[in-house]
């Protein structure tokens, strides 16, 4: 390490100081000197020259030459390394790798501070501190109430809740008063060198965590011990044949154990310390012990000690913090110190050929195991749904605020009322879960009655500002009830703020309310920035009077701006009590109300600005006589300390400290100590109106029911029963709506073990309504429908898929006792056949053969009810002809009407309903049906419809009637608002939306002429959107010869052909997308539609659509621009067309067209990486001189390779000019003030490289010659556009956000 951090290129790290004077290191740290030797007089080397008689043997097998033991101990001492896993067993992690932590590892440095080595503190900053007070509290200053006017981070009032990492909260009311309880006295903070001696040397158990028995296999720490005997032998064997582990010890439900193992260390930087050996020594978590395949996770911090045998020598210790899970269940060092240190008698380490090993292990509460949080500490815990950890941290703050929850439970919500709509229901149902489950209760209800959607659950919010909007939510749903005031009662208090002049006699006072107080965590005191800072010097910082001068000063009104005193704050590491004594702050305190609070709360984040967790400690019995602290998190509750709790919380980077670096108090809540029996008041099922808690209590049956049910899913099958009553009920196309089958008298489930027996006896019990049972004549048959779909041999595609009766159902002796999962599959459509009147007049079911028999359903299209219906089926031979049937379909026609004459049955016309799409005409009814001209398949479950040719006509028919409904269709008309692929069209701030019905079948100008009489909009001027076949966006703008072609229809606008055809059965609405155009559409075609910029001379930019003549000029650019450009009230009325860059390397004036250069030259010279613009021609600029230059301005920062930014322009210059004049003219363009332009730099830059930055002191000149000629009246080309020579304006770009920072969506309750 000395030869590292002593190279010219070290980093500077902060290195952890593991000793001081009064507590010296262990000997193996480098950085400390070994002790003398007793009695000597000067310091010797522990491991004295081979003739001393105090030397120790070496041990047999280290195989290390003489010379190496004569070195001073402090160069044989092990390199600083990191923790590690176990190498060359399982679950082996590189060395190398980056999530190898230890707090031996040299961590770089906190930006911004440059320290030195022996520092032994590095802080944390974070963002904000957070303080909540339960009851009132008015913060005055000692003199006079400071009013911030300027205040960067923190303020008196509330802040806007979006900061990341903090935001404060301040809750109360003065008006609650009760009896003074007798409580505990703080319990005060360990100093700082009290808790890095109890870290290190304190190897104890840790009895203070509530009590708890060290028996008990839940506990939060544990104590481990391995006495490795025969300690010489042990270091002679190969490290990968011998191991030595320790008992296991029971942390947090988890099993650890010590593993200890010989390994060989390569030091390739000192040859003689090559291939000794070293002691590997880790903390082993044998998760695998809890079940097989378990998938665990736990954190936990421990320090690992090699234990001293001799007084005086304190033992060798080093830390690690990990999180252990299946992969990685040992952490440690393998080499925690060399053997022959070990095996040293003058070390102290070892005694009789034995060594100690000890490990002292603190764990968090698992994830990932049978946690029970009921049983271990009495409450449960919120699951998380993605990143709602900050969401579950602010409501168990609440839950645990009893007289919120009491009279969160007085709110009526009616029966009716959607808990996914109701925020007071959802949170409500949360609480009773809370004090009734025994498991983790869920908050995906809670969720959507904010109106979230599942991506919301992954965004990490700011606790604070959820807990601002909750509370303002709750406040407004209180408004109007017997609660109304509960809200203000519990967390409104008063700050009187003031300004007062110091020059001149002016005050202004305010009186603000506020829900939140937001500390500053660091000293206004430079000095202190180092050092901890408590909560209460945050709060003398809070009201101390601050002087507002120079820019900050404060504006007086008729008195300008004045220097005054308001405050400003900062922030640094933290140090809270549990006990917080405010009365010094409060002022006309006559009621003589003791305002001395205890911490109820706090909440706490892991992780930096980005992103991180969100615990909460909250003492569960404040009012006790001793503190009962639990850890919430997420889903899992456990016990902790108060260290946990306070301690441990009070931020910055403290890696002497063992527990959770990076890790600090976010939000603190506290309870005036007269109020805690009134916040902290008994709430049970008493308090719950009985309404409620049967609702609770049906949703929660309900929902077990739900889940059984889905777990014995896999034992059932959805069965779906047709009855001919529901076929002859359908109209439309196929025998069914697919909508009935979720009807629950057609939706069975059945389990798969049913036989088909069963299944019969099923149907004529359940589905029939007892039928008789079965004899020698079958009451009803079975058929199984199927989905399919047909292809059309010719135009090569397939039909849409269509539900189709298939096989008859059987049951004989075969298959009597088959199941109905291998009968019938995953999803069985059953059609129930029941008997009709025969043609004969006898009434039963149809004779049918399978080999020879084709059962077909008729229907019958009546014209002047307008509609097709089913009237039955007819099983008839497959030799037989259509027109041996006619009677048949005639006799179904009119069985309830047997009475009524027949028509002729030559007067019937037949036709297939193939599918939805194809309904076909059959030309000869005389062909047999396995003919193939008639049936499209021959197969069961045909559908055949026919006609009286008497009461149809050719305007009127079933083939007509199935084409109408199948071609109309339902639209929305909507406006384009994505015009990227047309810029032509108009987008309007106020768009005409509507709806219609219109044909498949129309041609486009027939649609336009109908969507323009309902826009009441010239048709001509319309432009209408082909639409893409799945995402249903438009993606091409209808031309003119689209128009004009017959054969492109709506269904080619909306693409519906090839597969992706029109179903009328979804009864889907399309969408219509249209946009108003300047033009007609006939004259595009000659026209060139262009995208311009138009620059005022404010250097606003508007973006425009013209259509120049695609032969014009530039000057018929001009011509068309002119229209719609806001000319300046003193301006020239002259416009000219320049070219600019549109990127962030290029972003500066190119050229300047002349009037008569042709279109198409400027087009071709203008690629996508460029712009056109039209602006005003200054007056300077109307005539240029012999000695004058058209001067190319832009802005960039830092570098104009890629951070080029705002509007470039021209600048006229003269030869000979000063660059002082040209500064003062570009201040007066840019409208600068001169204490901003003090803060640009003028640069002279080529292409995009910087070649001089210019010394305005010095009194430059413009030369011209030094200036690349700009052409001015026309371009050919832009090769030469890179040597373009412009004067560059580098400083700060104000219009941009910080690059690395988040847009984080605010959070907003939508009901």
């Amino acid at each position: 390490m000395d030869n590292f951090l002593s190279r010219p290129d070290a980093p500077n790290y902060d290195v952890e100081m593991v000793g001081d004077e009064n507590n010296p290191a262990p000997i193996a740290d480098p950085r400390v000197q070994p002790r003398p030797i007793e009695g000597s007089q000067r310091p010797m080397d522990p491991l004295q020259r081979p003739t001393d008689p105090r030397l120790p043997r070496p041990i047999e097998g280290l195989q290390r030459p003489l010379e190496d033991l004569q070195r001073p101990l402090e160069e044989l001492q092990m390199p600083m390394e990191s923790p590690r896993p176990l190498e060359g067993l399982e679950n082996n992690t590189e060395p190398n790798d980056p999530r190898l932590r230890g707090s031996h590892q040299l961590q770089p440095p906190m930006e911004g501070f440059q320290r030195p080595l022996e520092v032994r503190r590095s802080v944390k900053f974070s963002v904000d501190f957070v303080t909540s007070l339960l009851q009132p509290l008015t913060i005055y200053g000692e003199e006079s109430e400071p009013m911030e006017t300027n205040r960067p981070i923190a303020t008196v009032a509330p802040m806007p809740t979006a900061l990341p990492l903090g935001a404060p909260l301040v809750v109360g009311d003065s008006d609650l008063e009760g009896p003074s309880l007798p409580l505990p006295q703080p319990q005060p903070a360990p100093t700082k060198k009290e808790a890095v001696i109890k870290s290190l040397y304190q190897i104890e158990p840790d009895e203070n965590l509530n009590n708890v028995s060290m028996s008990d296999p839940y506990k939060g720490t544990g104590y481990l011990r391995l006495d490795i005997p025969n300690f010489s032998e042990f270091c002679r064997l190969e490290q990968d044949k011998t191991q030595r582990i320790s008992k296991s010890v029971w942390v947090r439900g988890l099993p650890w154990k010590i593993l200890a193992i010989p390994r060989i260390v390569d030091n390739r930087n000192d040859r003689t310390l090559r291939h000794t050996k070293a002691l590997g020594f880790f903390l082993q978590c044998n998760g695998g012990d809890i079940g097989e395949g378990a998938t665990w996770n736990c954190v936990a911090s421990a320090s690992l000690h090699v234990l001293s045998k001799r007084p005086g020598v304190e033992p060798h210790v080093r830390r690690i913090t990990h999180t252990f899970y299946p992969k990685e269940n040992d952490w440690g060092y393998s080499s925690f110190m060399h053997c022959e240190q070990l095996a040293n008698p003058m070390n102290g380490f070892i005694e009789n050929d034995t060594i100690t090993l000890a490990v002292h292990v603190y764990a968090e509460a698992p994830h990932g195991v049978a946690w029970d949080s009921r049983k271990h500490t009495g409450f449960v815990g919120l699951k998380n749904q993605g990143a709602t950890c900050y969401m579950n941290s602010i409501l168990q703050t609440f839950f645990f605020t009893n007289k919120l929850r009491k009279a969160l439970y007085q709110l009526e919500c009616s029966p009716e009322e959607d808990p996914e709509l109701s925020v007071a229901l959802s949170l409500q149902r949360v609480f009773y879960d809370l004090s009734h489950s025994d498991k983790p209760v869920g908050t995906k209800k809670l969720t959507k009655s904010f109106g979230w959607d599942s991506l919301d659950s992954f965004l990490q919010h700011d606790v604070q500002e959820l807990c601002r909007v909750l509370l303002d939510n709750l406040e407004k749903k209180m408004k109007g009830t017997n609660v109304e005031d509960m809200i203000p009662t519990l967390f409104k208090g008063k700050t009187s703020s003031y300004c007062k002049c110091i020059q001149v006699d002016y005050e202004s006072s305010r009186e603000e309310i506020f829900y939140d107080i937001q500390l500053s965590i660091r000293s206004k005191d430079p000095s202190k920035h180092n050092t901890s800072f408590t909560i209460m010097e945050a709060i003398q910082d809070y009201v101390e009077v601050e002087t507002m001068d120079g820019e900050n000063k404060y504006d007086a009104g008729e008195f300008g701006m004045q220097p005054a005193l308001s405050n400003v704050k900062v922030n640094d590491r933290f140090e809270f009590t549990d006990v917080l004594d405010l009365n010094e702050f409060v002022r006309d305190n006559d009621e003589g109300i003791d305002f001395t609070y205890y911490l109820h709360a706090v909440l706490v984040h892991s992780g930096d600005f980005h992103g991180g967790h969100y615990v909460v400690y909250i003492n569960t019995d404040v009012k006790g006589k001793m503190a009962h602290w639990c850890k919430f998190d997420d889903d899992v509750v456990s016990r902790a300390s108060f260290r946990d709790a306070v301690v441990a919380n009070y931020g910055g980077e403290d890696p002497e400290v063992l527990g959770r670096i990076f890790t600090n108090a976010y939000m603190l809540v506290y309870i005036r100590k007269d109020q805690l029996d009134d916040v902290l008041c008994e709430v049970t099922d008493d308090d719950i109106p009985p309404e409620l808690i049967e609702r609770f209590e049906k949703d929660k049956t309900d929902e077990e029911n739900l889940k059984k049910e889905k777990q014995d899913a896999h034992l059932y099958q959805n069965v779906f029963f047709i009855t001919d009553e529901l076929v002859k009920q359908h109209r439309g196309y196929d025998l069914f709506d697919v909508k009935i089958l979720e009807r629950p008298d057609v939706h069975r489930r059945l389990e798969k073990s049913t036989t088909l027996e069963k299944l019969f006896n099923y149907v004529r019990s359940d589905i029939l309504n007892g039928a008789k049972r079965m004899d020698e004549d079958i009451r009803f048959r079975l058929w199984k429908f199927a989905e399919h779909s047909v292809r059309d041999e010719r135009q090569h595609i397939m039909s849409l898929p269509r539900f189709r009766v298939t096989d008859e159902i059987f049951l004989n002796e075969e298959n009597y006792q088959k199941d109905i999962w291998s009968c019938l599959g995953e999803r069985a459509i059953i059609y129930v056949e029941r008997p009709q009147m025969r043609i004969d007049g006898t009434f039963g079911l149809m004779s049918y053969n399978c080999n020879t028999d084709l059962m077909i359903f008729v229907k019958y299209y009546d014209p002047s009810a307008k509609e097709i219906r089913v009237i039955g089926t007819c099983c008839v031979h497959f030799q037989a002809s259509l027109s041996e049937c006619q009677s048949d379909f005639l006799h179904l026609l009119y069985v309830d009407d047997p009475d009524k004459p027949l028509p002729d049955p030559s007067k019937l016309r037949f036709y297939e309903e193939v599918s939805p799409e194809k309904v076909k005409t059959i030309e000869s009814p005389s062909l047999p049906f396995s003919n193939d001209l008639m049936l499209n398949e021959l197969q069961d479950g045909a559908i055949l419809i026919f006609e009286n040719t008497d009461l149809t006509s050719n305007t009127d028919n079933a083939r007509v009637y199935t084409d109408s409904i199948y071609n109309t269709i339902e639209v929305d008309i909507l406006q384009n608002d994505d015009i990227s692929t047309f810029p032509c069209a108009m987008v309007d701030n106020t768009p005409v939306n509507t709806t219609g019905t219109v044909n498949l079948q129309w041609r486009i100008d027939r649609l336009v002429e109908y969507v323009g009489e309902k826009l009441q909009w010239d048709p001509n001027r319309l432009m209408l959107w082909r639409l893409a076949a799945y995402s249903e966006k438009p993606t091409h703008a209808v031309n003119e010869s689209q128009l004009r072609h017959g054969s492109f229809r709506v269904k080619e606008l909306l693409s519906l052909t090839g597969d992706a055809i029109h179903d009328p059965r979804k009864q889907k609405r399309y969408k219509i997308y249209y946009n108003k155009i300047p033009i007609s559409v006939q004259e595009l075609d000659k026209r060139k539609q262009m995208r311009v910029t138009m620059l005022d001379d404010k250097f606003n930019c508007v973006e425009a659509t013209i259509f120049p003549d695609k032969l014009g000029t530039v000057r018929n650019i001009l011509e068309e621009t002119k229209p719609l450009f806001r000319f300046s009230e003193n301006g020239t009325g002259k416009l000219r067309l320049v070219l600019c860059g549109a990127t962030n390397s290029n972003r500066r004036v190119m050229a300047i067209f002349g009037e008569d250069e042709p279109i198409t030259a400027v087009m071709k010279a203008s690629p996508q990486a460029f712009q056109l613009r039209v602006e005003e021609t200054p007056a300077d600029q109307m005539v240029k001189g012999i000695h004058d230059h058209f001067l190319a301005v832009a802005h960039f920062e830092k570098t104009p390779s890629e951070r080029m930014f705002g509007v470039p322009f021209f600048l006229r210059v003269s030869e000979g000019e000063s660059f002082l004049d040209v500064r003062e003219r570009l201040r007066q363009r840019l409208d600068l003030t001169e204490k901003e332009i003090e803060k640009y730099k003028f640069a002279i830059v080529t292409g995009t490289r910087v070649n001089r930055y210019l010394d305005l002191d010095q009194d430059e000149r413009v030369k011209i010659s030094d200036l690349s000629h700009l052409r001015f009246g026309g371009i050919s080309e832009m090769r030469g556009a890179q040597h373009i020579v412009w004067l560059g304006l580098d400083h700060f770009n104000r219009s941009k956000g910080s690059e690395k920072s988040r847009v984080e969506k605010a959070i907003v309750i939508h009901n």
